[in-house]
């Protein structure tokens, strides 16, 4: 998974963290209603909750029987130490003051009887964090989250709404709090209240231009603050941000002919002989529309699949460039000369700052760019010692693992055994480099071979 904001997470204050989340967007019974977006807001928080194991149970899987299994499952299993965090996103009501979890074969006639007592759940033992996102519509009794007994997160008080964003096909309970999830930093249970506390009204705000005041208030306990729900991650990315990590970014490349550019006329335009101030000018003009075109082709493209507003989205084109805006992440399009080849140029498109790290892995993401991948590449404000690490291949003493450089060791490129391509090092950074285009997931696979390979403390500069 291309995750440029966290890496693997250990919780070492217990012998092992499992998660069972749980996500019912379509109920058996037609008379309750759908909980829109509960299956992707289920997923999206699975792929970051920091669990050593995550049990996903989505729409049909998420019987009443399954989920009271796999609860068994997991008391029968754990060591000393072990704790269960169970997430829910699915209707939640309460009957006579007890709460209860709707499940994908409850019955509306029979609400209280073929629902989850959430009781019965706490006293199964072992719960160490309860995130509930319940209400949609209302079914009987409001969920009580005062009689709580473990502790517990609630995306809205009673008598609320826990609200959905049609644009990003989520709730925005998930949508904060996954934002959380994805810092590098600790997260205490308090620090993720006042991050939904302060962000709700504002989502709100942008989601609705109507008159209407709509209120959504993350309700917790005591023992939910004072928890700590994610520790300081680790991994080779968030150790590079420390290190002075200023840039990750994703390069595609298109190739072809100068003499091809729709601006070129061979009656007026020479040729370029080298790479050169003036060279780069002409290819740059004759360029344009080519780079325009480009740039408003991905403009729809990404529109369309993200689903994005006018006002979110922007591309400025210049001579030569274009620059496209938006929630997730940013593209550059530039045209210039073909280092290897004079007659040639290249139309190199630059996807970066990420704002929402996992979006790389995303649908829309892979619609859009597909397999054009060729480069990954990581920028950063000190220097990396090129001896150093040609020294370290060299010590390896592996005919399968190569290293070349030139005389003076200002770079170096590292290929052989296990890497699809190549690693090539420079004073400000690396880059992985396939010889095929290819998605995200490929390029970091990579780039995991060589930290392996040479140890994540050599892909990071020193100091």
């Amino acid at each position: 998974m291309l995750d440029f904001s966290h890496g693997s997470v250990k919780n070492d204050s217990v012998s092992k963290r499992h998660a069972i989340i749980i996500g019912i967007e379509a109920y058996r019974d037609p008379e309750l209603p759908a909980f829109e977006y509960a299956a992707a807001d289920a997923t999206a928080l699975a792929e970051v909750w920091p669990a050593d194991s995550v049990d996903l149970l989505l729409n049909d899987d998420a019987t009443k029987t399954l989920i009271e299994s796999r609860v068994r499952k997991f008391n029968k299993t754990r060591a000393e130490g072990d704790v269960l965090d169970f997430i829910f996103v699915g209707h939640t009501f309460a009957v006579e003051g007890e709460n209860y979890l709707s499940c994908s074969d409850t019955l509306a006639e029979d609400l209280d009887l073929t629902s989850l007592p959430l009781k019965s759940l706490i006293d199964r033992g072992a719960l160490d964090v309860l995130l509930i996102d319940g209400t949609r519509y209302p079914l009987a009794e409001h969920f009580e989250p005062a009689s709580v007994a473990v502790p517990g997160l609630m995306a809205n008080a009673p008598g609320e709404v826990s609200y959905t964003a049609a644009l990003l096909g989520q709730g925005i309970f998930a949508q904060h709090t996954i934002e959380c999830l994805q810092k590098p930093d600790a997260l205490s249970g308090a620090d993720l209240v006042t991050h939904l506390q302060d962000q709700f009204p504002v989502t709100l705000r942008k989601l609705f231009s109507d008159e209407i005041h709509r209120v959504q208030t993350p309700v917790a306990n005591e023992a939910f603050i004072a928890r700590e729900v994610k520790p300081a991650t680790e991994g080779v990315v968030n150790s590079a941000r420390a290190a002075g990590l200023t840039h990750v970014v994703l390069c595609a490349e298109h190739a072809g002919r100068i003499k091809d550019l729709s601006g070129f006329n061979k009656q007026w335009h020479s040729m370029p002989e080298d790479m050169d101030d003036k060279s780069i000018a002409l290819v740059e003009n004759v360029g344009s529309k080519e780079v325009e075109a480009e740039a408003q082709r991905l403009f729809q493209s990404i529109r369309t699949a993200f689903n994005y507003k006018r006002r979110e989205l922007s591309c400025d084109s210049g001579e030569g460039c274009a620059t496209l805006r938006g929630p997730d992440f940013d593209v550059d399009i530039n045209i210039t000369v073909d280092p290897d080849d004079f007659s040639g140029y290249l139309i190199e498109t630059v996807v970066g700052r990420f704002k929402t790290p996992a979006v790389v892995q995303s649908e829309p993401f892979s619609q859009v760019f597909g397999r054009v991948f060729k480069v990954l590449r990581f920028d950063f404000s000190k220097t990396f010692d090129i001896e150093d690490i040609i020294d370290t291949v060299e010590d390896l003493e592996d005919e399968a693992v190569q290293v070349t450089y030139p005389p003076d060791c200002s770079q170096c490129a590292i290929t052989g055994r296990g890497l699809r391509g190549e690693i090539l090092f420079d004073e400000r950074g690396f880059r992985v480099q396939l010889e095929r285009g290819s998605e995200p997931a490929e390029l970091l696979e990579t780039f995991v071979i060589a930290q392996e390979l040479l140890g994540a403390d050599k892909l990071l500069p020193q100091d």
